[in-house]
C-alpha cells in the first residue's frame, strides 16, 4: 500500500476507535473534542469511524485534547511475552479500554464485586455452552 494513498486504512480505523474510546472515557462530547482539536464535530465523527486518514497534525491535536501521548493511538511498545497474554490483548482493545474506564467509575466496592460476579457467571455459562451439544446449549440459554 502506498503512503500517498488518500484511502483510510485499518490503522486509521483502529486510531479512530481509540479516539472514540478515550473521548467517551473522559465524558467528552463530539462538539467539545472538535472545539478543543480545532475541527468540526462532523470531522471528529469521520476520524472516529476511520473514514478520514489520521495525519500527524490531527493526531497531535487529538493527543493534546484527550490528554494522551501520541503513542496511545498506536499502542505503546510492550514486552513481547505480555502481548501473548489474552488478558493483555483484550485490555488494549478499544472495548477493553472502554470497559476498564467504565469499571473505574464504579467506586462502591460492593458493586464492583457484584459486577465481577456477573462477568464470571457469564464466562462460566459461555464455557458450558461452548462444550454443550446444541440441545443443551438451548436449555442453558433459557436459564
Amino acid at each position: 500500500m502506498s503512503l500517498e494513498s488518500k484511502k483510510p486504512t485499518s490503522l486509521d480505523k483502529e486510531i479512530g476507535a481509540r479516539i472514540r474510546s478515550r473521548r467517551k472515557a473522559l465524558n467528552m462530547t463530539l462538539a467539545n473534542l472538535g472545539l478543543s482539536a480545532g475541527i468540526s464535530h462532523q470531522q471528529v465523527v469521520k476520524y472516529e469511524k476511520g473514514d478520514n486518514r489520521a495525519y500527524p497534525a490531527a493526531l497531535v491535536a487529538f493527543a493534546r485534547s484527550l490528554d494522551v501521548p501520541i503513542s496511545y493511538f498506536f499502542g505503546e511498545a510492550r514486552d513481547e511475552l505480555a502481548e501473548d497474554e489474552p488478558v493483555f490483548r483484550f485490555v488494549t482493545t478499544p472495548e477493553g479500554i472502554e470497559l476498564n474506564s467504565a469499571f473505574a467509575n464504579v467506586v462502591d466496592a460492593g458493586k464492583r464485586l457484584m459486577i465481577l460476579d456477573i462477568v464470571e457467571d457469564l464466562a462460566d455459562l459461555h464455557s458450558r455452552l461452548g462444550a454443550a451439544s446444541p440441545a443443551q446449549a438451548e436449555n442453558y440459554a433459557g436459564m
